[in-house]
């Protein structure tokens, strides 16, 4: 017989073990809640859902979507994936190689929006593929509005945008490691509210020539753009904020090649703004590298190369420590130029066409842009920073190379007064010690010690006429501090000429054009014996005439043009020297090819 007093118990204990069963179980689901799924796509799997496994993988992406519940990671198997994508639920995508995991939106509509190939509508990863946008004309690639997205280890492309982000501020998205081409407006569109802080660094963006710029930030913001090569093929812009930013960091970038603005900010809060260790060169036209309208921006160890316009601001600003070279104007409408601000040839290893992708902004050994940065940013060595992209915290380590300097150019001689007079340019390395002129009176002689008249810094050398002199042939050779010494330069030479007026001598000559291959202009060099007619076209490969470089009368001497090839497809194309003599003789012609690379 059960004791009364515990029969009563037992009675009144009945419903906390039956809160507890149900609170067992509610644990149960929420711990199965707490653990999200790994689901699979493959063009070999079963197709079975929930497709947890490679052997029952989905054979689309979006079928694998539509299955996933909040925090699922979805991996992709190599293939071609012909779909457009709604993300409407936080997930990570990866696909196993941004090489051969393809996502290809080309010519279809959006699943809700007919322009667009990816519909971010949920935070989300979206990592190691290659995705093409639905058409170059299209609107948008990918856009997330309001959501924070991550795009990493990518290429995208064939879109009139490529990326549209509109951040609230618990919303901060990032493109890293992401290369972007073939794209009609631009590769990033993002629109932000004061808090939110995106960023875009470590990319590759390669515009095309009918793109309007590279990076468009509107509205408020914090926004985070460093470490980028940016590739502009006469585009209008390279970064352009419009809009009343908060703050900016736009550091360790590469800018090359913009028409108007490689970075232009319209508008922004009277708030700090970071404009440090970036590269701006070989703008052309009327470019301006760097336009601000803001009293407290910093703008520090940075190069600009090759502009209309350095840089242009309004404003009291910090503008310190940075080094300007072959710029028609180094600053305009600034109030306050600070220290450390340099002019002269940064040295770089290899300074041609970015394009190519045989430039090389590596600063030389002894190049004047070493550890001549703002003495409180240190370089990633803990030395005094760099001035340039690879300079500063974000920037690199490397050995400095010591290269021999350029090969002289753009030599020249006469006899004036009883003297004869050799001139060339100058050569701009800091490192730069000497020249070497060597003379003799044989033509294409070797250039050896016996020969040696001159070791010499000025560009010019002076020699008085000997009674009995017939003809001189000189040539020369540059030389560095640590005893690096160029090729040859050249050979020019001065003859007794009729009634024993001295003429110079020289060779007809059509120069191999630098940079080659270049993108979008190179330079195409010639020199004249004498006085002519003279003519220099390019033609494509077929042999039809584009442009006419020069039609007209020059004397004798070396040249050098530009040619813009803007609006010409990548390819080889040829170019042509024709010179008229006297009695309108033909006497030199030549061809030479030339590579296109964009």
């Amino acid at each position: 017989m059960i004791p009364e007093k515990l029969v009563y118990g037992m009675i009144h204990f009945r419903p906390l073990l039956k809160l507890l069963n149900i609170l067992t179980i509610l644990i149960i689901v929420l711990s199965y809640k707490c653990y999200p799924d790994v689901r699979f796509v493959s063009k070999t799997g079963s197709s079975t859902p929930p497709y947890l496994t490679w052997e029952t993988a989905s054979d689309s992406i979006q079928k694998c979507i539509n299955a996933c519940n909040s925090g699922d990671t979805v991996y992709v198997a190599n293939g071609v994936y012909k779909e457009t994508l709604l993300i409407n639920t936080s997930i990570t995508l990866k696909g196993l190689s941004q090489d051969s995991t393809i996502i290809d939106g080309r010519g279809l509509n959006g699943i809700l929006t007919s322009y667009l190939t990816i519909d971010v509508q949920a935070d989300c990863s979206i990592e190691n593929f290659h995705v093409y946008g639905r058409d170059i004309n299209a609107l948008n690639l990918l856009e997330a509005v309001q959501r924070q997205v991550i795009i990493n280890n990518c290429f995208l492309e064939n879109a009139s945008e490529l990326l549209q982000i509109l951040q609230t501020g618990v919303n901060s998205s990032q493109v890293i490691n992401t290369i972007g081409k073939n794209f009609s407006f631009n590769f990033a569109f993002i629109s932000l509210d004061d808090t939110s802080k995106p960023e875009i660094s470590n990319c590759v963006i390669l515009a095309p020539p009918e793109a309007w710029m590279a990076i468009y930030v509107d509205y408020g913001g914090n926004p985070v753009i460093r470490n980028n090569l940016i590739f502009l093929q006469n585009n209008s812009y390279g970064i352009l904020i419009d809009g009343l930013i908060n703050s900016a960091i736009i550091e360790n970038n590469l800018i090359y090649g913009a028409r108007d603005f490689a970075i232009k900010v319209l508008q922004s809060k009277d708030s700090v703004k970071i404009f440090n260790n970036n590269i701006i060169n070989y703008l052309p036209n009327n470019a301006i590298g760097l336009y601000i309208i803001n009293p407290k921006a910093s703008i520090k160890n940075n190069i600009l190369q090759g502009l209309s316009v350095g840089i242009e601001l309004t404003g009291v600003t910090s503008l310190a420590y940075n080094l300007f070279w072959k710029n028609t104007y180094n600053l305009t409408n600034f109030s306050q130029f600070g220290p450390g601000n340099i002019i002269a040839d940064p040295m770089f290893v290899k300074d041609t066409n970015a394009l190519s992708g045989k430039a090389d902004y590596h600063l030389q050994a002894y190049s004047p842009a070493i550890d001549s940065g703002d003495p409180s940013i240190l370089d990633k060595d803990g030395t005094r920073s760099d001035m340039g992209y690879l300079g500063g915290p974000g920037g690199e380590s490397y050995t400095y190379k010591d290269l021999a300097p350029r090969a002289p150019v753009g030599l020249n001689v006469k006899s004036d007064s009883g003297k004869i007079v050799v001139k060339w340019n100058k050569n701009t390395e800091a490192d730069f010690k000497s020249y070497k002129l060597y003379r003799d009176t044989v033509q294409h002689f070797t250039a050896d010690t016996a020969k040696l008249i001159s070791i010499q810094a000025d560009t010019f050398y002076i020699q008085t006429v000997p009674s009995n002199w017939k003809k001189f042939y000189y040539k020369l050779t540059a030389a560095d501090n640590h005893g690096n010494v160029s090729g040859l330069s050249e050979e020019i030479g001065i003859i007794t000429g009729i009634n024993d007026k001295p003429q110079m001598v020289s060779e007809y000559r059509l120069f191999q054009n630098y940079p080659n291959p270049f993108n979008p202009s190179t330079k195409i060099s010639y020199r004249l014996k004498e006085r002519g007619y003279v003519k220099v076209m390019v033609y494509d490969i077929k042999g039809s005439l584009l442009r006419v470089l020069v039609n007209e009368t020059k004397g004798q001497g070396y040249y050098e043009i530009e040619f813009n090839a803007k609006g010409l497809a990548s390819g080889i194309y040829l170019y042509r020297i024709e010179v008229i003599g006297k009695g309108n003789i033909p006497v030199y012609s030549d061809m030479k090819k030339l590579i296109l690379l964009k």
